[in-house]
């Protein structure tokens, strides 16, 4: 891939995500990088194996000056709540975790420079040491005016918009999530993050399209938009000149890059950020379409290889029951017209998590702390009136639900249960931070606690014949706020012919 882009005059640049985003090696070796939301960086013997995955990929990555350590998004207060981490700044003069991250960072940029490489990082890691200034070059990709700080600090910048914030003719690097950049500041270039990195999404948004799902979502409004202006800062374009050479590529490429069109007439979901799947409960019905010259048909596979001349050919919807990988192409007389679709359909079984559920709040009292909002029934425990709203998914993400935000607060879960028979039933509740569990009016469960929602409380519970109403209360102190639930028979194993509805 690196020579194939060489030849090309394209330079591919490596990252190495830490100490967040990398859950893949945390799983693979523990011993090593623990996790699993951050890397363990109170482990210095981590970094003999850091500095030689370093070297291997600065060896294949030889053209490329630049390294990219990552950096963004450290779920720290994992490490907060290890008992050795005090003991480890204690030993290390230390004054919190956040130092440890900036000792991280200096360790990695030695490693990245003692092979010649310019050290990359989002915006976001932390940089308090002035000398990290010639060092680093910071990926300006915050949602607000970040990048004119970082200039002021002395640090050189990468342009990576959210959206332009301005009129494509007006925009150009200096301008980065809100500030304008004055022409002396210290800027690399600009960037397109692809957050949905799938093939569709790639094609969808070049093309300025939408598809199946995969929208241009103010960031990612259009590759082509921007590409001319980061190339050529200075130069004039004039908008009905750009708009007709835009949509004459565009036409060309959705011809070549995307011939077929898999789409579904049943709702799924973006796996994201796995690489183009999307995700399906039931059995989905998919469709195929393309613009098709005289003579041309689809031929399409759903066993993961690649369609041929010899392919059946697609006659119309067709639906999957199980996970399934499709493939399809356009044939003229026998011969392939442009690349492959893929996309791949996975059926995920819940394995007893709830996904339906009735959300209210937030709820909190000025001047008490989330571990004394614990105690206080607000109006879903008192049967008051209450403006629930719906939430579908397994981990409830309050943060994510519009105006819950915040700390020092409270919110509810309710859903319903239907069992076919009175059984006993194991409950496993995670929760960042505390959580009180209510089954048919009764407390069950109580937990006031600040912690990450990992590790579930486990358990026993008997559930009535007929409806169960479930009600959770989940405390947030500050940082992240969730929690899930899941409910399976007494040995872990799937409750049959449980139904969910949330009412």
């Amino acid at each position: 891939m690196v020579a194939f882009a060489d030849a090309r005059g394209v330079t591919l640049v490596p990252e190495l995500e830490t100490p967040g985003h990398s859950g893949a090696m945390c799983r693979s070796m523990p011993e090593v990088f623990a996790g699993p939301k951050v890397m363990n960086i109170i482990n210095d013997e981590m970094y003999k194996a850091l500095d030689t995955l370093i070297g291997e990929m600065c060896e294949v990555f030889k053209s490329s000056p630049y390294f990219h350590l990552g950096g963004d998004e450290n779920y720290l207060y994992e490490l907060e709540e290890l008992p050795a981490t005090a003991e480890y700044l204690k030993q290390h003069g230390l004054k919190n975790v956040n130092d440890v991250v900036m000792q991280h960072v200096k360790r990695m940029n030695d490693s990245i420079r003692k092979r010649g490489k310019l050290t990359l990082a989002w915006e976001g890691t932390p940089m308090d040491s002035p000398a990290m200034k010639d060092q680093v070059v910071l990926m300006a990709w915050i949602p607000w005016p970040t990048a004119e700080e970082h200039q002021k600090q002395g640090f050189a910048t990468i342009t990576v918009p959210w959206d332009l914030g301005v009129p494509l003719p007006e925009w150009n690097p200096s301008i980065c999530n809100g500030c304008r950049l004055p022409p002396t500041s210290r800027i690399l270039g600009a960037a397109q993050t692809m957050w949905h990195m799938s093939a569709s999404a790639l094609v969808g948004d070049f093309l300025g399209g939408d598809v199946e799902g995969c929208s241009c979502e103010g960031y990612l409004r259009s590759l082509a938009d921007r590409t001319e202006r980061t190339w050529g800062p200075k130069t004039g374009i004039q908008a009905d000149e750009f708009q007709k050479r835009t949509t004459t590529a565009r036409a060309l490429l959705d011809k070549l890059v995307l011939p077929v069109r898999i789409e579904t007439k049943d709702p799924t979901a973006m796996s994201w950020p796995v690489l183009g799947r999307k995700r399906f409960r039931d059995a989905v019905e998919i469709r195929l379409s393309a613009a098709s010259p005289a003579g041309a048909e689809i031929r399409y596979t759903t066993d993961g290889t690649e369609p041929t001349s010899a392919s059946p050919v697609y006659s119309g919807p067709f639906t999957a029951a199980e996970s399934t990988a499709v493939h399809a192409a356009l044939f003229n007389q026998g011969q392939q017209v442009g690349h492959i679709s893929r996309d791949c359909f996975e059926l995920i079984e819940s394995g007893g998590m709830i996904e339906n559920w009735l959300a209210a709040g937030p709820y909190s009292v000025e001047g008490k702390k989330a571990t004394e909002l614990f105690d206080v029934a607000f109006e879903p425990e008192q049967d008051g009136k209450v403006a629930w709203r719906p939430y579908r998914g397994g981990v409830v993400k309050f943060g994510d639900i519009p105006g819950f935000a915040g700390s020092q607060r409270v919110a509810y879960l309710r859903t319903q249960v239907w069992s076919p028979k009175a059984q006993p039933a194991r409950l496993s509740v995670a929760s960042d931070d505390g959580v009180k569990v209510f089954l048919n009016g009764k407390l069950v469960h109580g937990a006031n606690l600040i912690r990450p929602a990992f590790t579930p409380d486990v358990l026993n519970v008997s559930l009535a014949q007929g409806w169960n109403l479930l009600l959770l209360k989940v405390t947030n102190a500050d940082e992240g706020w969730e929690a899930w639930v899941k409910l399976q028979d007494v040995d872990g194993n799937k409750l049959e012919k449980l139904r969910f509805k949330a009412e």
